[in-house]
């Protein structure tokens, strides 16, 4: 690898740090993803992409919850994929690489969100001077030179300097050593999908999973097919579940509906363009300085400064007021719940300047109150369902190294989350608290919690069958041709199963309180050591 070819892998990893919107966010974090770049600057894009898909599903239900980052997804497909294209790493070993280095990688991203302090507190003083440049700066600017030290620079040193050293020490591995990491390779996508299960986080609908699991395990059904019955069984259930219930379906749909008297009594003064700014800078930025101090305060204040600018014009002391009381903490799910508050806050704001009874103490109980709930229903949706869902669908294509695999999954979550933030904030602006409070008592919303809940269990069902290869190698004497444990008991009764037991066993670990970094590690180290000893293969 030359150097050249290392500092645009740096490069890389570097944008997938900056967080510039949903999709340039998903496109360089996501190891079926940043793969993609990788192959094409070392030149080798099917095995790129064949790597990066072996890895995926291990970081299918990686969320940073909470702005904790458990493991770096982006260090886990760069890293694997530059040793074995660019120094001839062996593949398995590669990709063992994986979990080590995401864990190790992680700790960037901890130093960078405590670092994150300085440009809040930069924020601050500019606040104090009404210079709204310099908290766009302390939003933007900064923090992305901030990590051309603590992501651009340390990536770069590791490929030149230590992938070689990796690779070689990789080549004098003795063989029951490669066959372990084999193993661990082949056993990975186990903790993504124990995350997965785990996260959707309802015991009674379990038979959906095992439903998935051994429907492709029976039948050796593809992706597509497994993910069209998902989509069937968890539409029955939808339909005959709902009829079982007295919910009100007036709830959700009512929000849609104008009503005059939650309007502001000059409306005007903010106008389409202004929301449209609003939205924009949020879903560009929404996660720049996503910092362990006040979370997506910064932004939430950058993501308002048009508006606030508009509506409190020639008021410097109501808009310094405005600046700081949106520059406290603030933490919520960004498509669904980010946009919809936004709205609502940008309609409190404009009510508030037009002389309406707008106290500052009821905008900020109103943005403390809702970002829980609203994180909730985000996340479930989402980042719990529907993200390891559609990249799941692409897995198998990446597996066969087609470059379109990076890019379709990103463009249809983008449409998807697109199309809810961008209707959400006008629904926010709109009808203001109405708005919140209409969706939160929803019953509709149970509903499509439990819509996505049945469908994800049952399609990650599928996936585990479909990517966790774990099968016993143990041969049994019987005078003639020993009798092979996995083909020859197993499989005819219940297929598959050495890999749905590791899935369940992480499953119960983490459903038990376990830390994710303990189980994860403790299923390699096991799978390791069972592969060494060749009981599994």
């Amino acid at each position: 690898m030359t150097l050249l070819e290392a500092i645009l892998l740096g490069g890389v990893y570097w944008l997938s740090s900056l967080y510039l919107g949903n999709l340039l966010e998903s496109f360089f974090r996501f190891p079926l993803c940043n793969v993609l770049l990788v192959g094409l600057i070392l030149g080798d894009v099917p095995t790129a992409m064949v790597i990066g898909a072996t890895v995926m599903p291990a970081y299918l239900a990686f969320i940073n919850a909470g702005s904790v980052a458990p493991a770096d997804q982006a260090a886990a497909g760069i890293i694997p994929a530059a040793c074995a294209l660019g120094y001839g790493m062996n593949q398995d070993v590669a990709i063992a690489l994986a979990v080590p280095v995401s864990l190790l990688f992680a700790q960037l991203w901890t130093l960078n969100k405590t670092l994150y302090s300085f440009w809040n507190r930069y924020a601050d003083r500019c606040a104090e001077k009404l210079d709204l440049k310099g908290i766009a700066l302390a939003h933007l600017l900064f923090p992305a030179l901030q990590k051309i030290v603590t992501m651009w620079l340390p990536m770069t040193l590791l490929l030149y300097f230590g992938g070689g050293l990796m690779a070689n020490a990789a080549s004098l591995l003795p063989a029951s050593v490669t066959a372990g990491l084999s193993v661990v390779s082949k056993a990975m996508p186990a903790i993504g999908f124990a995350m997965i299960v785990k996260m959707i986080g309802k015991p009674s609908l379990m038979p959906f999973f095992f439903a998935g699991y051994f429907f492709v395990q029976y039948t050796g059904a593809s992706t597509m097919m497994a993910t069209m019955v998902a989509i069937f069984i968890a539409f029955l259930d939808y339909r005959y579940h709902g009829l079982r219930g007295e919910e009100n379906e007036e709830g959700l749909f009512s929000m849609f509906k104008r009503d005059k008297s939650h309007e502001t009594a000059n409306p005007g003064l903010v106008t389409r363009s202004d929301i449209n700014k609003v939205y924009n800078r949020w879903w560009f930025t929404a996660f720049m300085t996503d910092g362990y101090e006040r979370m997506k305060g910064l932004c939430f204040c950058y993501s308002m400064l048009p508006v606030l600018k508009k509506v409190y014009a020639d008021r410097p002391e109501e808009l310094k007021e405005a600046l700081r009381r949106h520059l406290l903490f603030y933490n919520t799910e960004a498509a669904i719940g980010g946009t919809l508050i936004a709205g609502i806050v940008t309609s409190m704001e404009e009510q508030k300047a037009q002389g309406g009874d707008v106290p500052e103490e009821a905008i900020i109980n109103v943005k403390n109150s809702l970002m829980g709930p609203f994180a909730g229903i985000g996340d479930t949706i989402n980042l719990t369902n529907l993200r390891p869902l559609i990249f799941s669908l692409f897995i198998s294509f990446g597996l066969q190294g087609y470059w379109w695999a990076a890019v379709v999954p990103v463009v249809i979550l983008v449409a998807i989350t697109q199309f809810e933030g961008y209707n959400l904030i006008r629904i926010g602006y709109r009808l203001g608290t109405r708005a919140a409070s209409n969706l939160l008592q929803s019953g509709s919303i149970q509903k499509i919690i439990q819509f996505f809940g049945v469908l994800g269990l049952f399609a990650m069902g599928s996936m585990s069958a479909l990517n966790v290869k774990a099968t016993l190698g143990i041969m049994i004497p019987t005078g003639g041709t020993p009798l092979n444990l996995q083909t020859g008991l197993l499989d005819p009764i219940l297929p598959g199963l050495p890999a749905l037991v590791i899935v369940l066993l992480l499953y119960r670990y983490l459903s038990k309180g376990g830390s994710m970094t303990k189980g994860m590690l403790a299923m390699l180290g096991a799978t390791f050591i069972l592969g060494f000893f060749g009981i599994l293969v």
